[in-house]
């Protein structure tokens, strides 16, 4: 009788070992793992913010804290990037792996949280609108600690996680870097800019959720590094510098330093700020940067300054809205297939520069169009002049706001737009014909009743509608140039400063975004404050939306003339290089 073979132990060991682990990196399943980590760390962030401001508005902490908080990380991110960088450069794969099992556990401390009681955020009139005093609860410090660590975790493995991962995957798959780093930065961007809408409703409402939500995501995203990224670091493409370019590296751009034969942060760090291309490179980064921050951040105050609507809101995106975002992620993708072979089969430092300047360019025509073009008939608002002042039909409301007092009505006896229910005079809501509405409304001499919203608002839905699609723009000609500026970066380094290069990137970028940035756009809002009651301001003036514009584009023209005088000075090298004559030493030596 035949006997059935039975595999050996080793043979079946051997083949679930490499149906499980890799042997080979594949760059995209390395990209993935990253992405998911980056996303799930940002959503993180913005709900560590999110958590803060609970504290705030329920008068435990200071409305400034949130500002100073945002600089004060800033500096910290902008001194330990390039340290990051540098960090487990031969343990790349155990340093991510660790990166992601931290932070996910960390995120469990969220559990550990002392409640807080948020106020409502408007009031009525005799109701519920005293301003809340400044008092710090026996729970304070610990809620405030607990959001400080998960703060400081999830930035510094979100640094390693780009440092490392970037640079592994340029390291071993370079032909594809223009695709990997233009998604990665893309989705870092877009999550930073839309998570505090989504948020919104989950965050208030299911806490344990979106705990496990981002704890369990970083776990998988470990697991996933573990499996996708081989023990034994593969040989890389090109072990001397990856693709060639235009230009030699010998340009005036990568000079020769002291110690450029040797490893470690201080020779790294010397080679990276000698190297003039990728500094500039960092700079018109870090500015075009900061443009986007402090207008993407300053958008609730912007819109409903310009339109007088209140526009946060308590429910994720809209289909709309996913369509808009798509067209960042398709952008993006569509530049990678350009700066790949077969179309462009070596990275060509000029020509990626000149496309570069010409996001600048449309940067500044989407910053013009959203400040001139989109605008609206905003109708009249009662009390509004050089100075808000609260009409005289309801000041013996006592209204002063504990939170966000601003929540337009519509007085529809006089087609009057009020600044909120409370400075409408109005005492609580009833039900008319399916329709809540505002009821006893002092300022309302007729019916007594105001509807939400300001009476202009359809007209000017259409505007706000057109400036979503116009920033929606903005978001992907910005993500193009920073993907340009990325590759410019990486491809100027030398191969052992890949790490050290992104570090530094992130460290200027910090420095321009959250500390410099950040202080001028709070300074324009401060100074532009037309309504300001408890310590908070509540509306700017007509000018503030045409401040946040024109310093947003003045950065972005900053960052244009830096990048053209760096592909102009680059042509000129290169012209002077191929006019020099060459001298044949052989001929030399028969002479």
């Amino acid at each position: 009788m035949h006997r059935s073979r039975i595999p050996k132990y080793s043979k079946v060991k051997a083949s679930v070992t490499g149906w499980l682990f890799a042997t080979t990196l594949v760059a995209e399943k390395l990209r993935v793992s990253i992405l998911g980590a980056l996303i799930s760390i940002t959503v993180a962030e913005v709900c560590a913010y999110k958590l803060l401001k609970q504290n705030v508005k329920a008068g435990e902490l200071p409305p400034y804290i949130t500002d100073l908080l945002i600089m004060l990380l800033g500096l910290l991110e902008a001194g330990v990037s390039p340290f990051v960088g540098c960090f487990g450069y031969k343990w790349r794969r155990a340093v991510m792996m660790t990166s992601c099992l931290v932070a996910g556990a960390v995120s469990f401390l969220w559990f550990a949280l002392p409640d807080v009681n948020v106020p409502e955020s408007v009031g009525y009139c005799h109701g519920n609108n005293t301003l809340t005093a400044f008092e710090a609860g026996p729970r304070t410090p610990i809620r405030l600690s607990i959001i400080l660590f998960t703060f400081i975790v999830f930035g510094a493995t979100r640094l390693l996680l780009w440092c490392h991962g970037i640079a592994y995957i340029d390291e071993h798959a370079p032909s594809r870097l223009a695709m990997h780093y233009g998604v990665l930065s893309a989705l870092r961007m877009l999550g930073l800019v839309m998570s505090y809408n989504v948020l919104t409703e989950l965050l208030e409402t299911n806490m344990t959720a979106q705990t496990l939500i981002i704890g369990i995501g970083l776990l998988v995203n470990a697991l996933q590094v573990y499996l996708n990224v081989p023990k034994v670091a593969p040989e890389i493409e090109d072990p001397a510098k990856g693709p060639t370019d235009d230009l030699s590296e010998t340009s005036p751009f990568v000079p020769k330093v002291p110690g450029s034969d040797k490893r470690g942060l201080r020779a790294s760090v010397v080679r990276v700020f000698f190297n003039t291309l990728a500094m500039s490179q960092m700079v018109a980064m870090g500015l075009m940067a900061a443009a986007l921050w402090g207008f993407a951040y300053h958008q609730s105050d912007y819109l409903k300054t310009k339109f007088y609507l209140h526009v946060e809101r308590n429910s994720p995106m809209n289909n709309a809205e996913i369509l808009r975002n798509h067209a960042v992620v398709l952008a993006v993708a569509y530049m990678g297939v350009k700066f790949t072979p077969p179309i462009m089969e070596h990275v060509v430092k000029t020509q990626v520069l000149a496309h570069v300047a010409k996001m600048c360019v449309f940067t500044l025509v989407l910053h013009a169009l959203i400040a001139f073009v989109v605008s609206c008939e905003r109708g009249e608002v009662a009390g509004l002049g050089e100075r808000y002042v609260q009409p005289q039909c309801s000041r013996a409301c006592g209204c002063a706001p504990q939170w966000q007092e601003f929540s337009p009505v519509c007085v529809v006896d006089q087609m009057t737009t009020f600044l909120s229910p409370c400075h409408a005079g109005c005492t609580g809501t009833e039900e008319v014909g399916g329709l809540r509405v505002y009821s006893n409304c002092t300022c309302a001499s007729l019916s007594r009743r105001a509807v939400s919203g300001s009476c202009n608002s359809n007209a000017c839905n259409g505007a706000l509608q057109l400036h979503h699609v116009l920033f929606a723009l903005l978001l992907s000609v910005t993500a193009l140039a920073f993907q340009g500026q990325g590759v410019v970066i990486l491809r100027a380094a030398d191969v052992r400063d890949k790490p050290t290069a992104l570090g530094l990137t992130g460290a200027i970028v910090a420095i321009f975004t959250f500390v410099c940035g950040h202080l001028i756009f709070l300074g324009v809002t401060v100074g532009s404050c037309i309504w300001w009651e408890g310590g908070r301001c509540h509306l700017q003036s007509s000018k503030y939306p045409y401040l946040i514009s024109g310093i947003s584009a003045a950065m972005v023209l900053f960052s244009f003339i830096i990048t053209l005088t760096t592909v102009v000075y680059m042509k000129v090298a290169e012209r002077r290089t191929k006019a020099e004559p060459t001298i044949n030493l052989s001929d030399e030596a028969e002479c």
